[in-house]
C-alpha cells in the first residue's frame, strides 16, 4: 500500500532508497534480492509504464527518489548518513523558509512524554486516547 501510494497517489511524495554493497557472509542472495527490489522501485517511480489501456496500471513517473548506494554499515557510513539528512533538512527548511532549529514540536513532544512516563509504569491510569496503545504496550512487555 505504501508503494502504491508512492507510485500512483495525487501528491508525489519522496522516497529514499538506501543499498549496501556489501552484508554479512552467508547473506548475498538476500542482498541482491532486495538490492533488486530497491533499484527495480526507483527505476518504476522515476520513469514509470504507460498503459492507457488499462489505467490502473499506468505509473506517470517522475516520483520523486533518492538511491545512495554505500559500501557497507560502519560508523563512519552511519556518521555520513546522519550528516546528509541534517544537511537535507537544512536546505529544505532554507528553500520553504523556516528555522529548523526552532523546534517547538519536539519540545512539545518533551513535555508530553514526562506525562506518559508514569501511565507506562503503571504510576497513573492512561488517558482514554492512550489506554489501548499503553495496554498493548504492558501485554508485550510480560513474559
Amino acid at each position: 500500500a505504501f508503494f502504491q501510494q508512492l507510485h500512483q497517489g495525487t501528491t508525489a511524495a519522496p522516497v529514499d532508497f538506501l543499498i549496501p554493497a556489501k552484508v554479512p557472509e552467508g547473506e548475498e542472495a538476500f542482498r541482491d534480492m532486495l538490492a533488486a527490489a530497491a533499484l527495480a522501485q526507483a527505476d518504476a517511480l522515476a520513469f514509470g509504464r504507460e498503459n492507457n489501456e488499462q489505467p490502473h496500471r499506468h505509473y506517470p513517473g517522475n516520483r520523486p527518489s533518492t538511491l545512495i548506494i554505500y559500501k557497507d554499515m560502519n560508523p563512519v557510513i552511519l556518521g555520513k548518513l546522519i550528516a546528509l539528512y541534517e544537511h537535507k533538512t537544512a536546505a529544505a527548511a532554507a528553500i520553504w523558509g523556516i528555522n529548523p532549529f526552532d523546534q517547538w514540536g519536539v519540545e512539545l513532544g518533551k513535555t508530553l512524554s514526562a506525562g506518559i512516563r508514569p501511565m507506562l509504569s503503571g504510576k497513573e491510569a492512561p488517558t482514554p486516547s492512550l489506554a489501548p496503545v499503553i495496554a498493548a504496550i504492558r501485554r508485550m512487555r510480560t513474559p
